[in-house]
């Protein structure tokens, strides 16, 4: 199983070593933000390095008006049209999105249901999946599989018990499964730390995603930055960790996957 992790993992430091760090460490593949603005400097260098981009992630900031009546959504609908057209235009097979933002998610709308239509719709059209991410809420992302067949799941991993007080996802929508977010946390906060280093059970984990058909990669979602758990690390011991992370949840999948078979 290959392993992969998001661009700017450890901040904002130059695009060359990132790529340097992540092909020293065995990462064969990343994902990055549609919206960077580096994003077109970072694709050039990851398709020159031989890093598969395996997503695009959109824009979140202002997700919840996609659910409203009114101009800032039809915005909002443009922003994510374009992230879908970004993708194709660079080979990336799939968009992840976030359905909400924040506590209360907005209600479910019959606006928000044609949007995510003609989103879904133009992302098939163009061949790109959009994969929605699970967050807070279970009856936003239920209603979006229940209405739209060609979506497909990205499931974060440290979102259920920092977000959803637990609740399991994987055999809801395991099916649906297309992309990993994987990090770890200490079930406060979303602070996106390297697997092992927080309360995460990757034994659960690990097995979730041997029991489904996936064959894509162990992807990290980390940021440094947002604890000071590596406040004193360089960015060589910091991938270095991160892969080391990685490969072992990799490998206890692997494990999983042969005793099922």
């Amino acid at each position: 199983m290959k392993i992969g992790i998001n661009m700017n993992a450890f901040g904002e430091i130059d695009i060359d070593n990132q790529v340097a760090l992540m092909l020293e460490n065995g990462f064969e593949t990343t994902f990055v933000r549609v919206e960077h603005p580096k994003f077109e400097e970072t694709m050039h260098a990851i398709q020159q390095a031989g890093i598969v981009c395996e997503c695009g992630h959109a824009p979140f900031d202002r997700i919840n008006e996609m659910w409203y009546e009114g101009e800032a959504g039809e915005q909002m609908l443009a922003r994510l049209c374009r992230s879908v057209d970004l993708c194709a235009e660079h080979d990336i097979p799939v968009l992840v999105m976030h359905l909400s933002s924040g506590i209360p998610a907005p209600r479910i709308s019959e606006i928000g249901y044609q949007r995510l239509d003609r989103l879904v719709k133009y992302g098939d059209s163009r061949g790109v999946k959009i994969a929605f991410e699970n967050q807070r809420y279970l009856g936003n992302i239920a209603f979006a599989f229940e209405q739209f067949p060609t979506a497909g799941f990205c499931w974060d991993v440290g979102h259920e018990d920092v977000f959803a007080g637990g609740r399991r996802y994987m055999p809801l929508f395991g099916d649906r499964l297309c992309q990993l977010h994987v990090h770890d946390n200490f079930f406060e906060k979303d602070v996106h730390i390297i697997p092992y280093d927080g309360k995460l059970d990757y034994e659960r984990v690990a097995s979730s995603i041997a029991a489904v058909d996936y064959n894509r990669s162990l992807m990290l979602e980390l940021s440094a930055s947002a604890s000071d758990v590596y406040r004193d690390w360089t960015p060589e011991q910091y991938y270095k960790h991160a892969a080391e992370g990685a490969r072992k949840v990799a490998d206890r999948v692997e494990y999983y996957r042969n005793r099922r078979d």
